[in-house]
């Protein structure tokens, strides 16, 4: 469980980095992944998703800290990771305007982030299989 809260503590914290860096330096991050700079639209879009990312991030610092969190946020995790992963896969292949170099910090966080918490699940699931089997 140690391992599994650590993972939740750095995955909240990159999140939180994330968010605040898309909340109030959006231009940064474009420049940064090859994006043109950003429309006033798209200044507000960039904030919107930062405040979600900032979310998502004290949620797994809360986890780190509340032991009936952790798996619910493990969970959640997976599917988030899974989702952002084929999503950055996805976008280049479907915009030719749109490169991989574009959707690299999303791939890479989505995908680690999709293995960590899926063989945390798995060595959980495992886990507990194993202890019914024992109560048996």
């Amino acid at each position: 469980m140690k391992f599994t809260k650590l993972v939740l503590l750095i995955n909240g914290i990159i999140d939180v980095i994330i968010g605040i860096s898309l909340v109030f330096f959006p231009n940064l991050i474009a420049q940064l992944l090859s994006y043109p700079l950003l429309t006033d639209h798209a200044f507000f879009f960039a904030g919107g998703w930062g405040i979600a990312a900032i979310s998502f991030g004290v949620a797994r610092i809360w986890a780190f800290f509340v032991d009936s969190f952790v798996w619910y946020n493990v969970t959640v995790g997976l599917f988030e990771g899974t989702i952002l992963s084929i999503f950055s896969i996805v976008i280049p292949l479907i915009y030719s305007s749109v490169s991989f170099i574009h959707t690299s910090m999303s791939l890479a966080v989505g995908s680690v982030f999709m293995v960590l918490y899926g063989v945390l699940l798995l060595l959980h699931f495992s886990k507990k299989k194993n202890v019914n089997k024992e109560l048996d």
